[in-house]
């Protein structure tokens, strides 16, 4: 038999073995956050000019922390006043602030007036993202004759520091960049994707290896892979929401009107022109693209291992969500921004809230 004294040793020795077994989340490796609470309300409305704002350029009407801002001119005239904004309009919670972005639509199928608010550090060999985002109550997609409507979530990139933070394209600052966007195909099917392609260094429009898959769909362009948004326990195939009813406004999808958590994470290619880059995407915690394989770094890249250094958010679309050749703008929300190089290391309660786990 074990005296007290012998108990209260044993208790005290299962109580440091149980905490020292614990992962350490206070040294996980935070690189930024963001919940905009304690900031001054921001904005920048939509005029007839392009606008952009930057640290290369001396400018700095920008929030703390940031690198710059982009915003394209207004396609509706007058311009209604709306455009970026970082007030306590649209926050996640019954208190605190938020960012707002305004989508402008000209009535055609061709990319129209949008904004980007970007940040950069240390560059990193692989990167964890992630923020909430809330589309505006009855957002809404094209249906009609034009081609697949699309809106760009983020950008997650290396950036050349050329003065060209809010240029992509082969002329511009971000060799590597890979987009997140969501598609909403018009083939008469509920069709709702996350669709992620890579622009690699240093061809910018080269294909892709094909990867190797454990979650989502390879694109039929090889510049990426996409998925069709699932929800647990929903009694659907994994990946197979095309066709059954699902639209981009039901309950639990991105446009419900309630708040989303997106995550992403990238791991760079081990060296240039091996195809062994990894991508993943969650949504609500739930994993939805998980797959290894592409190429970041093609063969005849000089970039080092650690290329991961700029995050845009927002972007334009192509959504003439009235219909062909009317203009109009609706909005949607993000708010409290994280980027990490370690799992739950941007917060661990904001990671867990939504269940979402490690794969």
């Amino acid at each position: 038999m074990l005296t007290k004294m012998q108990k209260q040793i044993f208790k005290i020795f299962f109580f440091l073995a149980v905490f020292f077994m614990l992962p350490n989340f206070s040294q996980a490796a935070i690189i930024f956050e963001d919940n905009f609470d304690s900031r001054d309300d921001w904005s920048v409305p939509y005029n007839d000019l392009d606008q952009t704002c930057n640290r290369e350029v001396g400018c700095t009407d920008v929030p703390d922390g940031y690198y710059g801002y982009y915003i394209s001119h207004s396609v509706i005239t007058p311009a209604t006043g709306n455009g970026l904004h970082l007030d306590n309009i649209n926050k996640r919670g019954n208190s605190g602030k938020g960012v707002t972005f305004w989508d402008q639509t000209d009535g055609t199928g061709n990319w129209a007036s949008g904004m980007q608010i970007g940040l950069d550090f240390p560059p990193q060999n692989e990167i964890y993202v992630q923020y909430w985002i809330k589309m505006q109550p009855n957002y809404s997609y094209y249906k009609g004759t034009y081609a697949s409507m699309l809106r760009k979530m983020n950008h997650i990139s290396h950036y050349l520091y050329n003065g060209k933070p809010f240029t992509f394209f082969s002329d511009g600052g971000f060799f590597p960049t890979t987009v997140n966007q969501i598609r909403f195909a018009n083939a008469g099917n509920a069709n709702i994707q996350n669709f992620f392609f890579i622009r690699p260094d240093p061809s910018y429009s080269g294909t892709q290896p094909v990867p190797i898959i454990t979650r989502g769909i390879k694109d039929s362009t090889n510049t990426g892979i996409y998925n069709y948004f699932d929800l647990p326990s929903d009694g659907l195939p994994i990946g197979n929401w095309e066709g059954t009813g699902t639209e981009y406004n039901s309950l639990g999808m991105f446009a419900d009107g309630q708040w989303h958590l997106l995550g992403y994470y990238l791991k760079n290619n081990s060296a240039p022109g091996v195809a062994d880059g990894t991508y993943k995407f969650w949504y609500d915690g739930n994993i939805q693209i998980d797959a290894t394989g592409f190429m970041f770094r093609e063969a005849s890249s000089t970039l080092p291992d650690d290329i991961w250094n700029f995050l845009h958010i927002g972007g334009n679309a192509i959504n003439p969500f009235l219909g062909a050749g009317i203009s109009g703008e609706q909005w949607y929300a993000v708010d409290d921004v994280a980027v990490s190089t370690e799992y739950f290391s941007s917060g661990l309660a904001k990671w867990i809230e939504c269940g979402m786990t490690q794969v």
